[in-house]
């Protein structure tokens, strides 16, 4: 349903967090990346496993931490 109204990617919960966090009041800055391919067809073969998604997460850390440090660094 998503794909067919446009969508490229879905998060899991940063809308849901970030609605709480600005009806505390505080300032929101996001980042997500995406950690593992969408299984969208009940005729494949694949299967969704958690090893991949902490593989691809422990990928992305030094980038991660170098864009927080910058962004930081410029607040």
């Amino acid at each position: 349903m998503l794909r067919a109204m446009g969508a490229d990617a879905v998060g899991m919960s940063t809308v849901s967090e970030v609605t709480v966090a600005r009806h505390a009041g505080m300032r929101v800055l996001g980042f997500s990346s995406i950690t593992n391919q969408a299984i969208d067809s009940i005729e494949t073969q694949a299967e969704v496993d958690h090893s991949d998604v902490i593989a691809v997460g422990q990928q992305i850390v030094p980038r991660l931490s170098a864009l927080l440090r910058g962004v930081l660094a410029r607040l």
